[in-house]
């Protein structure tokens, strides 16, 4: 049984929301396209952040927007390949997307946590920060202080969405904070 409780309008679109066309799915094939890994082991200890969870993101030196990444073990300005970085008019922060292209890059920060279980719980608020609205997986990052390429998570939006959109500023040199 499903029992609705509190607003019961789709508050982004305003619509009433109709009990009688409700279906419960069974638990084995419900499934969201952007829900993050629930691996249980991790493959890095490291995210790669190109805008609001970048450490560089306050202008007073007091690190990401959420105070997620101030206990950071490691942090290099770095790269990605094969991505491409925007921006939708109206909205405060940047989302990027796969290209495939090499020639495409975002800039940001390769973080490392040496504790698991400290990156567990940033990477757990990081999810939650993200949303549904972005997907996490695993890229090359390629630091551009010692030039060493590390494994990273990165956040990125399902394609579909950026072509979808419209008045979008595109980053060429792919470096949110260099506007």
């Amino acid at each position: 049984t499903l029992k609705l409780s509190g607003c019961k309008k789709m508050l982004w679109h305003r619509i009433r929301i109709d009990e009688e066309k409700i279906q419960m799915i069974d638990k084995s094939k419900r499934d969201f396209p952007f829900k993050p890994s629930t691996a249980t082991t991790t493959t890095t200890q490291s995210v790669f952040a190109y805008g609001t969870l970048r450490p560089d993101f306050r202008e007073d030196g007091g690190g990401d927007k959420y105070g997620v990444t101030n206990d950071v073990s490691m942090s290099c300005l770095g790269y990605v390949e094969g991505f491409k970085l925007f921006q939708e008019n109206g909205v405060w922060y940047p989302f990027c997307v796969e290209t495939e292209n090499k020639e495409d890059r975002v800039v940001g920060y390769c973080m490392t946590w040496n504790n698991l279980k400290c990156f567990q719980e940033k990477l757990q608020q990081m999810d939650r920060i993200e949303g549904s609205t972005y997907q996490r997986r695993v890229v090359n990052v390629k630091c551009k202080k010692d030039g060493k390429t590390r494994r990273a998570y990165i956040y990125v939006q399902n394609k579909s969405v950026m072509e979808n959109a419209k008045n979008v500023k595109v980053f060429p040199d792919g470096d949110w904070m260099s506007c």
